[in-house]
């Protein structure tokens, strides 16, 4: 496909790392000029130093030919605007990120009417995901497949635990769970039953989400269950999250500095304690219960305000801390400091627009570190080169785990004698460099 994204920024680049990598055809804009350089000198793709809202830019790379359009600038109105443009144009797909709650209402409304495809807001993606670490205590990143039947968690092991040291085949899980990828020193592994868990190793847990919820019992801890949140900033995302954590009997408090933020929160929250005051503060943290907090959340602009907040909740006693981040890479060092988890909500836009480019053949899509590895689902088509086939006959790449398969309402974690049938949803862990294997595997043929 001819893919034209519009912003070169985190977004911009993680997505078209992805496309360029399955072959596609990617054309960039980016408007800063030391911007575009970067990524000219750092990407095998064309870039345009320009206004993706412009139509002499638009035309000069030919949008009405192609198949796609993604902006993902800075600025909202840059990204309406380059896709109403596009769509005058031609172009057939269109995808736009809006951070501006305001606009998101008017243009759900009117999206088929200004030939928008799809729209990713990252503050309720982010908050969204949030939600899930908090209820999930052991996780540091989270989820969902197959509409919420199948979740997959990101686990931190402690020397303690008891699957420390301990080889995957000797792991007895409960119900269907699995060990699907290990980050071991900044790099991951799709492991085989003979890979020993290693205590500091973060491993990627898969099944049924009713049984993520057992989690507690591989690691010799009693079920948690979360009681106290206290969330650091009145953002999009600091509000969404405090509006959706208000359907659990989880006592919420939201602790924004600023008066006109704390009060504009104070007036669509209807069961969060909102306070003006200081998140680095001691005293108050201190005041509102800090030491019985079941997980602290850090929202802040600033990604150092964010870990130095974190670590202070931490220290006082908060049970587990999230900080959101701006830059993806940041990731591995917080955890390694003490940070429950990392949240990057351009990663998330990311994987969101990714799992929607690829809808035709990819159900669901996640990112493990940062896009070093994916979680993908896909549908079994009619195929005779698939279907009814043991697994361990099939002709699969190196580095790819075949780690559920869904059939009407059972859950399959399979074993090399299972086979796939059409129409049965597989989830699959593969490093990405065989992502474009696994649609031509996938793709329907007699």
């Amino acid at each position: 496909m001819k893919i034209i994204i519009i912003g070169a920024g985190t977004v911009g680049e993680q997505i078209a790392i992805s496309l360029l990598e399955e072959g596609h055809d990617v054309i960039i804009i980016e408007k800063d000029a030391d911007r575009a350089k970067y990524i000219e000198e750092n990407l095998d793709t064309m870039v345009l130093t320009g206004n993706g809202a412009n139509i002499s830019a638009l035309k000069n790379v030919d949008v009405s030919n192609a198949d796609m359009l993604i902006s993902v600038t800075d600025s909202d109105e840059v990204n309406m605007i380059s896709s109403l443009v596009a769509n005058k144009l031609g172009a057939k797909t269109k995808i736009i990120r809006i951070k501006d709650q305001d606009y998101l209402s008017n243009l759900e409304a009117f999206k088929e009417e200004l030939g928008i495809d799809f729209i990713i807001n990252p503050a309720n993606a982010a908050a969204e995901q949030i939600e899930k670490l908090i209820l999930h205590p052991f996780a540091s990143s989270i989820a969902t497949f197959s509409e919420g039947e199948i979740s997959m968690v990101k686990v931190k092991i402690k020397e303690n635990f008891d699957i420390a040291n301990k080889k995957l085949k000797e792991i007895d899980f409960p119900g269907s769970l699995l060990i699907g990828a290990i980050n071991r020193n900044d790099k991951i592994i799709i492991p085989t039953g003979d890979e020993t868990i290693l205590p500091e190793d973060s491993v990627y847990i898969l099944g049924n989400t009713k049984d993520i919820k057992k989690l507690h019992i591989l690691f010799d801890k009693k079920e948690d269950r979360v009681l106290k949140v206290i969330i650091v900033g009145a953002s999009d995302i600091g509000i969404k999250l405090a509006q959706g954590l208000e359907k659990y009997s989880i006592e919420t408090k939201l602790i924004e500095k600023n008066l006109e933020k704390s009060n504009k929160a104070a007036a669509v929250l209807e069961k969060t304690l909102v306070i003006n005051g200081d998140g680095t503060d001691k005293e108050l943290l201190k005041r509102e219960g800090i030491e019985l907090t079941d997980s602290f959340v850090s929202l802040t602009r600033n990604d150092e305000d964010n870990l130095v907040f974190s670590l202070l909740a931490k220290k006082l006693g908060a049970k587990k801390v999230i900080a959101k981040i701006t830059k993806p890479t940041y990731s591995p060092i917080l955890e390694t400091i003490g940070v429950d988890a990392a949240i990057s909500p351009r990663l998330i836009t990311a994987s969101y627009i990714l799992g929607f480019i690829r809808k035709s053949k990819v159900l669901n899509l996640t990112l493990l570190k940062e896009g070093e590895a994916e979680v993908v689902e896909v549908e079994v088509p009619e195929n005779k080169a698939v279907n009814n086939i043991p697994l361990q006959k099939l002709k699969l790449p190196k580095d790819l785990l075949i780690a559920t398969i869904i059939r009407g309402e059972e859950i399959i974690i399979p074993h090399g004698d299972d086979v796939l049938l059409p129409q049965d949803k597989v989830i699959l862990i593969t490093l990405k460099k065989n992502i474009k294997k696994i649609e031509n595997i996938f793709k329907k043929r007699g």
